[in-house]
């Protein structure tokens, strides 16, 4: 019962288009001569039509593309961060500040690469 009455209201909904269609095509709703004076506005408010949809969807994907980038480079900060951690954690920074106050050595960077270190007291 109810699926008769769907089609039934689909098919109305249908042939009222399909009239409006055979009107405009029989000239009764817009008259034939409208379209052959007008063709140029008509044709330029088409391209305009699609040339609009076709910007939206440029303007959609560029959107697209810049959340993903944001994602990505909360997503390196991120990491960043957590490999920072992982490197101090690694070369123990506080470690090596006990140790050069315990020896006294002098925090100045060697000018040459030495082979041996000798700690004097």
């Amino acid at each position: 019962m109810e699926t008769e009455e769907q089609k039934q209201e689909q098919n109305i909904r249908w042939q009222g288009l399909r009239k409006v269609l055979r009107k405009i095509r029989s000239g009764k709703f817009f008259p034939r001569r409208f379209f052959i004076n007008n063709w140029g506005l008509l044709l330029t408010l088409s391209v305009l039509f699609l040339a609009s949809i076709a910007h939206r969807n440029m303007y959609l994907i560029q959107l697209n593309k810049i959340e993903k980038l944001v994602e990505e480079f909360a997503n390196r900060r991120t990491d960043r961060m957590l490999l920072q951690e992982e490197y101090e954690r690694q070369i123990r920074p506080e470690k090596i500040a006990e140790d050069v106050a315990k020896f006294d050595l002098p925090l100045h960077p060697a000018t040459e690469a030495q082979e041996e270190i000798v700690l004097q007291k």
